[in-house]
């Protein structure tokens, strides 16, 4: 079972995306959109509202293990479970995203 991607899945705008989840389990945003596809709200938090969650060891593997078996991806979403940058550890998952991205020569 993977604990941060999620698809990949087809988008318009991004081509082939993988996505990755750095929030909690439960959906954590600013907004409650009526049009958000994955429901409603049930958490609003204000924009200065911080939590930190940073990458587990797991992360990289995870990310590696998929984008070796998807050679055609086209980009990597981060977010899904609300607003992403509500996590003070956002670049710690960009960064790590980059060097497997490099490694990989992706």
């Amino acid at each position: 079972m993977r604990q941060y991607t999620y698809g990949p899945f087809g988008s318009r705008r991004l081509g082939l995306s993988l996505g990755v989840d750095i929030l909690p389990r439960h959906k954590l945003c600013t907004f409650n959109c009526v049009y958000c596809e994955i429901g409603p709200t049930y958490q609003v938090v204000s924009p200065e509202y911080r939590i930190k969650a940073p990458p587990s060891l797991n992360f990289r593997k995870e990310l590696k293990d998929i984008l070796k078996y998807v050679p055609h991806l086209a980009s990597i979403t981060l977010g899904y479970n609300g607003e992403p940058t509500l996590n003070d550890c956002l670049l710690e998952f960009y960064n790590i995203a980059l060097d497997v991205r490099s490694e990989l020569k992706w």
